[in-house]
């Protein structure tokens, strides 16, 4: 390849970006407002399973079978409620999307470089977010009061409110990074036009 070719290999991406800014945005925003679905799902899962006694509200209770049933039926209820709708909206807003642009834009899209795949060592990695959460949770449990308490004596939904506490705890940082990096995106974007 020559420097030029490298260059607008280079560049492909961004351009395609520039071009359809609106649709990335249209794709962030329906992720975000799936996430959101996701989390308000599983909080309503939660309140109902206690509820119709699918699970007891006192873990000292819960056995295999209560934790199979429950998670089974919440992923049933997060696909029905949330993944389906999500699935269908992405898959019409593609084809639209797709049928507008133009055949050398559907050629640039398909045309893929040929780089090398980084190989998936398989469950080698560190774990590092997992233990990061378990840490913030046990920060939670401590400052909320209940780490001399027994766990078996919590609600459930005491339980989830600390780990999703901790989960998003978590996630707050890779959030910020992620808006600010748009943000110094679409920032030099619009200087380059």
């Amino acid at each position: 390849m020559t420097e030029t070719e490298e260059e607008k290999e280079r560049n492909r991406w961004k351009n395609l970006f520039k071009k359809h800014w609106k649709m990335a945005a249209l794709f962030v925003a329906g992720a975000v407002i799936a996430g959101i679905g996701l989390v308000l799902v599983f909080l309503w899962f939660v309140n109902r399973a206690q509820v119709l006694a699918i699970v007891p509200s006192d873990l000292a209770s819960w056995s295999m079978a209560h934790i199979l049933s429950f998670f089974f039926r919440m992923i049933g209820w997060e696909l029905l409620i949330v993944g389906l709708p999500t699935g269908a909206a992405a898959i019409v807003v593609i084809g639209v999307w797709w049928s507008k642009l133009s055949e050398e834009e559907k050629e640039e899209l398909k045309r893929d470089p040929k780089k090398k795949r980084k190989k998936i060592t398989g469950g080698r990695s560190g774990g590092g977010f997992s233990f990061l959460t378990f840490i913030i949770f046990c920060i939670i449990v401590s400052v909320n009061g209940a780490w001399e308490t027994a766990i078996a004596s919590w609600a459930f939904n005491t339980l989830v409110s600390y780990w999703l506490q901790a989960f998003l705890w978590t996630l707050l940082p890779i959030g910020i990074l992620l808006a600010l990096g748009l943000v110094y995106l679409i920032y030099t974007l619009r200087n380059e036009s």
